[in-house]
């Protein structure tokens, strides 16, 4: 359910007007607009993580040929929405501007090989789990890089834990008191590459 480096684009649709964007995994629907926007995309903005699912307009751009994109998020949708997906295992994103409509069924897999990553675009202080067992309780703790080795972590304390619900991906709300430090926040993993720090 955590995938990072998402993005809208919408083929056929004018600039000149906002488009609306619905979310349905059969039992639930979510909705938003697509707003285009003036200026260039940057690639160097993301989106908040919940970007489809939170009612927030989404800023899109005319790329030519007819083809507006919004700048990319992680696609990890707020608790309620990632559990209802997972459970249906598919959604279904429909757009709509005046009488031109689009639609697209996408697959949703949960996540198998246990990870973990900083959630990108947004203030707050939050790392997201994902791929470990359902109903296993993992520990979130400060970590201490090994000297000269980038892959390597020791734990100095632990700071919290999530258990992994049906979609195996849990989001952890990173306490001040870790900001700021030399350490990073991680789980138990073999190799501790791009150890997130806040």
């Amino acid at each position: 359910m955590f995938t990072g480096e998402n993005a809208l684009c919408l083929h056929g649709f004018t600039a000149e007007q906002a488009v609306t964007i619905t979310v349905a995994d059969g039992r639930h629907g979510y909705t938003t607009t697509a707003q285009p926007t003036a200026g260039k995309l940057t690639f160097d903005v993301y989106e908040p993580p919940e970007s489809l699912f939170n009612g927030a307009r989404l800023r899109v751009y005319d790329i030519g040929s007819g083809v507006m994109q919004s700048e990319t998020w992680d696609f990890v949708p707020q608790s309620a929405a990632r559990e209802s997906l997972a459970a249906a295992g598919h959604f279904t994103i429909s757009a709509t501007q005046g009488s031109t409509t689009a639609s697209y069924r996408q697959s949703v897999a949960v996540p198998t090989n246990p990870e973990r990553a900083r959630l990108r675009g947004e203030s707050k202080r939050r790392l997201v789990v994902a791929g470990f067992k359902q109903g296993d309780t993992i520990p979130i703790g400060l970590y201490r890089l090994a000297a000269g080795a980038s892959d390597q972590a020791t734990l100095v304390r632990q700071l919290g834990s999530v258990v992994m619900p049906r979609s195996r991906t849990a989001v952890f709300a990173v306490p001040q008191s870790a900001a700021g430090s030399t350490y990073c926040v991680t789980v138990p993993l073999a190799t501790q590459y791009n150890c997130p720090s806040f």
